[in-house]
């Protein structure tokens, strides 16, 4: 308290200065109070005055210090044993702090003081404690800050993931690699260094394989790939002490499309009755070789394509398309992920063939008896609704039958089959366009016969011959089958037999019984029919006339002489022994050969003519009718010719004086004709000079006349 008088009418300034407390530096903190009034009259100022808190030995002299981004290395403190005071007042000090740097936020918690440091720094600074009392007083303590420097850890930001390998960095496909990235900050300024912990996870499930790498080669599309990243200096790594993790988004690995080069329908030309198969052509995928094709058939329409047949089949059924139909097919190939190009093909529909869906060839069961094939139930078609119609073509034993191509049987007669052999026939169908179809084909085999079922087939092995095994009677008529070959009956019809007159099992043979086994006696009336030492109908030997009749042995002429007793057999009144044909009542000598005397009558007037013609030229000649050629006359060959010439013109061949025809005709009553060469012989000759035929009675040819050798004469009259 301070007391003072003052004379009056001054103003009076009061300045009262204390000390407050000290700082950090253990000076004293002054303080002070100022006041000011008019004095005008003595007054008395009393100033009454209460001692601040004061702050003791445990107050901190130094700095506290602090670690960076933690706060005090030892707290929080207890500020309330740094300060004291008197009386009631120490147990009733109330307390504040102060921030006096902006990087450190000191806060008590009672009387408890910890602070609250700006991130990543680190340095001096300095803070603020006051202690008051009830009374207002107060007292300030000034506390330096140290805020230790310690190893920030760095930070990444925008962790992703990128494809080295593909055409875009963003989109990773299959057996690309891959590559983690991320932006990198260290508050220290430390360098990233060249490791990281870094774990890779593959569709959720961690990946140990490629712990701490940054890259993963030969990725496969549908894969999902994430990492995380534990961000770390190289004190970090080597301490263990690592910054916040980053996580990367999820990337699915992308597809490479298959790739198709082209696509083609391999059907050619194909018709209403024609599938269409379509095929892929050359393709490839470097992510797998399992692929799906993909097929979309298509008819073209007034107003574009439509789709037609069973999806995603390779094979169109003919039943989907019609004659004249533009047919497309779209393929495209897929691995599950994408798809290829799409590729296209198309075809023009085509008349199609008629068809036989069905015939039969009747009877089913053939032998050689079989006298007629044929067909049966023959059913046809056309898709297109063409008229049909049907050629045939028959074969035997494989080789083709000459019969129209209309006919739809066969007889026997034209085929002339017989075991073994086999009946066949194609039937081909064309439509109205002259469009064949698929010949139909139907075939029957010849089966052995066994004509009478006795067991023995009729020619086993079908070579035409009863051999050993074969059945002998095929008919079972009682005659062996060659015997009725031989005497043309029927060895297959028990109706058809040899004749046989007595009954005996033996047939009666041909006229002359050539064979052993014929019947030599067909009426068994014990004359033979053929005497067996001369067998000649026409040997007056005795035999039996009426070979087919047992009553009597034969009467030719009727006379009541049996044939084998007669003398003339056919009555003629020629002795048997002296008739030309004995049997023949009408012929008794050798018949007079009529056509060869009507031959010499005419070869005969033929020489004549010629004869007379010879002698009308020579005549013409002589006379000079016929003027001979006027160059130098040939050689004259005989003695009875020479060359003439006249004195004034040119030489000409005369012929010398002709005989008179009475000497011709003398010397030709001399002259007779040979019957074996024709030559004119004179009849003194014994026989001819021409041939050396001999002539045993002359006389007898003089009645035959042949054409006269004018040959030598004509020569030497020749130009």
């Amino acid at each position: 308290m301070y007391n003072s008088v003052i004379d009056d009418d001054l103003t009076v300034e009061l300045t009262l200065k204390y000390q407050e407390g000290k700082d950090a530096n253990n000076d004293p903190i002054l303080a002070e109070i100022m006041d000011s009034f008019d004095l005008d009259q003595a007054i008395s100022i009393t100033y009454y005055g209460f001692q601040a808190p004061s702050i003791t030995g445990k107050a901190p002299v130094g700095n506290l210090i602090a670690d960076e981004d933690k706060g005090l290395k030892v707290g929080p403190v207890d500020v309330e044993p740094w300060f004291k005071d008197i009386g009631d007042d120490l147990g009733n000090l109330t307390f504040s702090v102060q921030q006096l740097t902006p990087e450190i936020s000191p806060f008590l918690d009672g009387t408890m003081l910890d602070l609250n440091l700006a991130k990543d720094w680190n340095g001096r600074g300095n803070i603020s404690v006051t202690a008051t009392d009830p009374h207002g007083v107060s007292f300030t303590w000034f506390v330096s800050i140290h805020v230790l420097e310690k190893n920030d850890q760095p930070m990444v930001t925008n962790p992703r993931i990128i494809a080295l390998d593909s055409e875009s960095p963003t989109v990773p496909r299959t057996r690309d690699t891959i590559m983690g990235v991320w932006e990198w900050f260290d508050i220290d300024g430390d360098n990233e260094p060249t490791s990281h912990v870094i774990k890779w996870y593959l569709n959720g499930t961690h990946m140990p394989t490629y712990d701490n790498n940054i890259k993963v080669e030969n990725v496969y599309a549908g894969q999902i790939w994430n990492y995380t990243i534990y961000p770390a200096d190289n004190l970090g790594i080597s301490g263990g002490e690592y910054g916040i993790p980053a996580h990367s988004p999820p990337v699915m690995i992308g597809n490479i499309p298959p790739r198709l080069n082209s696509a083609s329908i391999k059907t050619l030309n194909p018709t209403t009755l024609t599938d269409l198969m379509a095929s892929p052509g050359l393709w490839d995928d470097p992510e797998t070789n399992v692929v799906t094709f993909n097929y979309l058939w298509e008819k073209k329409t007034q107003s574009g394509y439509e789709s037609i047949g069973a999806p995603n089949s390779p094979i169109l059924d003919h039943r989907f398309t019609t004659r004249g139909d533009t047919i497309r097919v779209k393929v495209w190939v897929s691995d599950g992920f994408s798809i290829s190009e799409v590729r296209t093909s198309e075809v023009y529909i085509r008349n199609s063939a008629p068809y036989i869906s069905s015939a039969k060839l009747m009877p089913s069961l053939v032998d050689e008896n079989t006298g007629r094939v044929y067909i049966k139930d023959l059913i046809w078609g056309d898709p297109d609704g063409d008229l049909v119609t049907i050629s045939y073509q028959w074969y035997v034993r494989g080789y083709p039958i000459a019969i129209s191509d209309t006919w739809s049987e066969i007889q026997k007669t034209e085929g002339n089959w017989n075991y073994p052999a086999n009946i066949s026939v194609g039937i081909t169908p064309y439509d109205s366009n002259n469009l064949p179809g698929v010949t139909f084909y139907l075939s029957v085999y010849v089966t052995p016969t066994d004509t009478d079922g006795d067991g023995l087939l009729d020619d086993a092995n079908g070579n035409g011959k009863n051999d050993p095994n074969d059945d002998k009677d095929d008919d079972q008529d009682g005659f062996f089958d060659d015997w009725e070959i031989e005497l043309k009956t029927n060895p297959k019809d028990r109706f058809d037999m040899p004749l046989d007159s007595d009954g005996d099992g033996l047939p009666d043979g041909d006229n002359k019984n050539s064979l052993a086994w014929m019947d030599l006696d067909d009426d068994n009336d014990g004359i033979p029919d053929i005497h067996p030492d001369n067998p000649d109908m026409n040997d007056p030997i005795w035999f039996d006339t009426r070979p087919k009749t047992a009553s009597r042995p034969g009467d030719m002429d009727y006379d009541g002489k049996g044939d084998d007793q007669d003398e003339d057999i056919d009555g003629d009144g020629v002795l048997n022994e002296d008739d030309y044909a004995p049997r023949d009542a009408s012929i008794s000598k050798a018949p007079t050969e009529k056509e060869t005397l009507w031959i010499q009558i005419l070869t005969l007037l033929l020489v004549l003519l010629i004869i007379i013609a010879v002698f009308v030229f020579l005549y013409l000649v002589y006379n000079g009718t016929i003027n001979l050629p006027t160059q130098a006359p040939p050689p004259v060959s005989g003695s009875d010719a020479e060359a003439i010439y006249d004195d004034d013109g040119p030489g000409v061949a005369k012929l010398p004086p002709m005989m008179d025809d009475a000497d011709e005709m003398e010397e030709l009553d001399n002259m007779s004709i040979c019957s074996s060469c024709g030559d004119l012989v004179s009849v003194e000759e014994p026989m001819c000079p021409n041939c050396g035929a001999e002539f045993e009675d002359m006389e007898e040819e003089e009645d035959d006349e042949e054409e006269l050798d004018f040959d030598d004469d004509d020569d030497d009259y020749e130009d």
